[in-house]
């Protein structure tokens, strides 16, 4: 008899060499987002900082900083291009998620409550003037 460990190398002997797991996938998404609903009925975003923020940094989770999995940085490069660099906001800038994250490691994170906005953020970029932009287009 075949155990369900072994299931998949078991199928893997016999030839198989795919198997769809979105079943897994689909009810541990379902776990997950039924867990975060009603944490957050109870604390709001206190419950993302909690049960999503925290434990992804701790994990070391990867898309913690999501900018870099969402595209952001190719539309940033595409703006960028079309505004002659001087794009007064986009995705990657100073300031974002992405760099609030880049100094944050869980043994030198703040305290819960703890407030450190500038913490390891970079120099605002300057806004570019109207005149600075039209001439880019012209």
């Amino acid at each position: 008899m075949i155990d369900i460990r072994d299931f998949q190398d078991e199928l893997g002997r016999f030839g198989f060499v795919w198997q769809f797991i979105t079943l897994a996938g689909f009810h541990v998404d379902s776990l997950g987002i039924t867990r975060f609903a009603r944490a957050y009925a109870q604390d709001k975003m206190l419950a993302y900082v909690k049960h999503v923020q925290r434990k992804e940094r701790n994990e070391k989770v990867d898309t913690l900083t999501h900018q870099k999995w969402s595209g952001a940085e190719l539309l940033d490069a595409a703006i960028n291009t079309i505004t002659g660099g001087l794009a007064s906001t986009t995705a990657m800038q100073s300031g974002n998620t992405e760099d609030q994250f880049a100094a944050t490691s869980t043994a030198g994170a703040a305290p819960a409550g703890a407030s450190t906005p500038n913490a390891g953020a970079k120099p605002a970029l300057k806004k570019p003037t109207e005149r600075e932009f039209s001439s880019v287009l012209e």
